[in-house]
This record gives C-alpha cells, structure tokens and sequence, in this order.
C-alpha cells in the first residue's frame, strides 16, 4: 500500500476539559494542524469548548452510553461502532486527551505501517507491573506475565480500522463479556490472538520509537536516547521522569497529587 489515507481521532467524553486534555489538545492543535483530526464525541456534544482549544473541529457522534463509565469506554473502543465510522480510512491514530506530542512524525508511521503491512503500533509494555498498580484483575491471573515485551498500549496507537471492526464484528459476544475487565488494548493485542484473530505489529524495540508509556528509562535508552513521537499516560507514570521535558507538567502534577491522584 502506498500513500495510506488516515485520520487523527480522538475519542472524548465530551465534558470541559481538564488540565490533562487541554494541554495535549493544544498541543496536537499546534503541531499536527496539516492532519485531518476528528474527535468522537457523545450525540448532542457542545462543541465550544473543544472549539476555544483547537480551533473549528471536525466531530463524528456516536451513542453517549459509551461515554457514561471506564467500562462504557472500553467497550467502545472494543466494539464495530468507532472502527466502522472510520472505515473510510486506511488508518486511524487514536489520540487520548492523556498523550503529549514532540514532534509532527506522523507521516512517516503511517507510511511506516503501510509498507510493512502493519495492524497496530503502540507503545511498548516491557512487563506487566503496571496492572498490578492498576489493581487490575489480570494481574492476578497466572498467564499475565505473557503481556511482557508486547506491542503495546492503545492511548496513542495507529490501527487499521477495518479489519478491527470485521474482528470486532465476529467477536461481539466475547468482548462483551470480557470488556468488565480486560482493558481494550489487551484485548487488541494479546487476547484477540488467542482467540485466532492475528493483529500483526511491529517488534516492541520498533514501538520505543513511537510512543512510550511505562518504563520510560528504558524506552529513552532502546530509542538512543530520544523522545518519541509521543507519550501516552505521563500524567499517571513515571512523573520524575517527564519533568524538565513536557512543559508546564510541575504544576499538573502538584494539582493531581493534591486531588489525591498516585502515580502507577
């Protein structure tokens, strides 16, 4: 596949924005202005808000159920509705209002993932500590360590939307069911193949480079000692670590902690 269409998405509960979402909103606002960027919005969603920070937005509405919980979201990002609504893209970037980008790299995963006949690419998980920290069920399960040295977390992730709305579509009735605990990504990229559905994905040493999550120290030193194309989820990892690199992140992190927010 040569010059693949995609889109930036960004699913959003549709609230006021944080300072989490407005920071990485007016961010991608600033760097990725040339991309076509859509947000996935509960129906009847007031866009204002998401105006004031990114200029005019493009939206795609869907049932504001899947907005009304963390097990809601992830079964949205499970199930056919959000893939189908972007079927007319060879690619999408799921973008988080939780991600920080440093530079416009774009371009070049997508073509990166299109040559190589890539599914999906996110950050890397080097092992599964961050469940327990979670307090995720999984981690409890005595197969969870199978989720080291996987590509990876979903928060900021390319994926190629028709085939995993055709995969979503043929397992409805177990996602259902596992989408109470299992969070969506792991369902992507770990169980999903289990269950015969192959998702191909670069090696983990290649998703360093595009994203990190957890473990950042060690995804700094694979990647040569370079930031990614972006992070997903610095507001609740590895703090020490992003100060001095995101700006502004001192003062979010002293109003999160006095929310009584933990890092994992």
């Amino acid at each position: 596949m040569t010059n693949p269409t995609y889109a930036i998405v960004s699913p959003y509960q549709g609230v006021p924005l944080n300072s989490v979402a407005k920071l990485s909103f007016e961010r991608t606002a600033k760097l990725m202005g040339n991309h076509r960027w859509i947000f996935a919005l509960p129906t009847g969603t007031d866009l204002t808000p998401l105006n004031d920070v990114c200029g005019d937005i493009e939206a795609r509405f869907f049932d504001p159920g899947y907005f009304v919980s963390k097990r809601a979201a992830q079964l949205f990002y499970m199930h056919p509705p959000l893939f189908e609504a972007f079927s007319d893209f060879d690619y999408i970037l799921i973008h988080q209002p939780d991600v920080y980008i440093f530079d416009d790299q774009l371009d070049y995963w997508m073509n990166y993932m299109a040559e190589n006949n890539y599914d999906y690419i996110g950050a890397p998980w080097w092992n599964h500590e961050w469940l327990q920290f979670a307090k995720n069920p999984l981690s409890r399960l005595p197969w969870h360590w199978l989720l080291n040295n996987k590509v990876g977390s979903g928060g900021f992730s390319i994926r190629n939307p028709r085939k995993f709305a055709k995969i979503a579509h043929k397992n409805l009735k177990l996602i259902k069911k596992l989408s109470a605990f299992v969070p969506e990504d792991i369902w992507w990229c770990q169980l999903a193949q289990w269950f015969g559905e192959p998702i191909s994905r670069p090696k983990p040493e290649i998703a360093a480079s595009f994203a990190f999550e957890t473990q950042c120290i060690k995804c700094l030193d694979i990647n040569g000692g370079k930031l990614p194309f972006a992070v997903h989820g610095w507001n609740r990892h590895d703090w020490s670590f992003w100060k001095g690199k995101i700006p502004g992140v001192d003062t979010i992190y002293d109003e999160l902690a006095k929310q009584g927010v933990k890092q994992l």
